[in-house]
């Protein structure tokens, strides 16, 4: 006697199978959100730092004999030279929509030691998390 058997799936095995793909999935989308949420603010809060700190090398270099500042103008953040209304020169940084920035209004170099008038304390805000940036009297930047 032959045995036969058939191979494959049966309807329910194949039903069982997506069900719990679909489950892992659903469960792994509020991490992925809030992983790439996090990853969004960290990389805004590079740019962001990278800028005061170009700002104060440019001061401290006396790069144009002017002042260097970062400041806020709607959602970007805005690098210049002179003033933030009228700069010189400038680039801009887009803040992503789902990223509040507490703190941070003008922040200018006026002398070739890279120092403040007076300490700031900037803030990086999303639904998930928060980061926080301070520059002390003297120039120095602190991420927390």
């Amino acid at each position: 006697m032959m045995n036969h058997h058939k191979q494959g799936f049966t309807l329910l095995e194949l039903i069982i199978t997506v069900a719990l793909i679909g489950l892992i999935g659903s469960m792994t989308l509020p991490f992925l959100a809030r992983f790439m949420e996090r990853l969004t603010r960290e990389s805004t809060t590079d740019q962001l730092v990278h800028a005061i700190y170009k700002s104060q090398q440019y001061a401290m270099d006396g790069k144009g004999n002017g002042v260097w500042g970062v400041c806020v103008v709607a959602q970007t953040v805005r690098f210049y030279q002179d003033s933030c209304a009228t700069p010189i020169t400038s680039e801009e940084i887009t803040i992503p929509e789902s990223i509040t920035i507490s703190g941070l209004t003008d922040i200018s170099f006026t002398n070739r030691r890279g120092e403040l008038l007076s300490p700031v304390t900037i803030t990086l805000t999303t639904e998930t998390d928060t980061e926080t940036i301070t520059i002390n009297q003297a120039g120095g930047i602190t991420r927390l």
